[in-house]
């Protein structure tokens, strides 16, 4: 698949980024996987961290974090990845706002509770649009698997970023991450014991 759907209406589709980094990750066709993750954090990740595209996808968006870990630990090309540190820290930061929501929104007796919601597929925004947000948005395992996964993966490669480059900045938003990763994982556990 081309970075790219094919129609203006499908530009930025998180599927097709998940799906040929990845894929271009596993071939070992570095050269095209920086080209895919530089284009993709240059024009698509917005500054506030969120995705040009018509709906949020959560699990992909926690999967993106796996993926710019995962490049760095097959390069070993930090650089690229602090090249957009500010995007990439904010779109973190955004999942990681999704995560204290569903701390803070649900006693602990409620299986919901820290269980990111949020959508996993681009077209069911339109129940919850057309609603004007009256439909609640759901909580979905996979989606918080996703979420759980990148904050480590990512956490543990600006970790060591960090304290290879001195950068403080990166230090400390890996140790947020990081921090948080357990947590989800706690939530994750307790709600499918509930």
């Amino acid at each position: 698949v081309l970075p790219g759907y094919g129609v203006t209406l499908q530009d930025g589709f998180q599927d097709t980024f998940t799906s040929t980094a990845t894929a271009a990750l596993e071939w070992g066709a570095f050269p095209y996987a920086r080209g895919v993750i530089d284009n993709w954090l240059r024009y698509y990740v917005r500054r506030n961290g969120m995705i040009t595209y018509r709906a949020e996808e959560l699990a992909q968006s926690g999967r993106m974090l796996t993926i710019f870990a995962l490049y760095v630990s097959m390069t070993g090309d930090a650089q690229l990845l602090l090249t957009h540190f500010g995007k990439a820290r904010a779109h973190a930061e955004w999942l990681l706002y999704r995560f204290n929501m569903a701390l803070d929104g649900f006693d602990e007796s409620d299986p919901r509770h820290g269980i990111i919601a949020g959508g996993d597929e681009g077209d069911t925004f339109v129940a919850f649009y057309e609603t004007y947000g009256s439909t609640p948005l759901g909580h979905k395992y996979s989606t918080h698997a996703n979420v759980y996964r990148g904050f480590e993966d990512i956490g543990r490669m600006w970790a060591t970023v960090g304290a290879a480059t001195g950068r403080t900045d990166v230090a400390a938003h890996a140790h947020a991450l990081l921090d948080a990763a357990p947590k989800m994982r706690s939530a994750l556990q307790a709600s499918l014991n509930k």
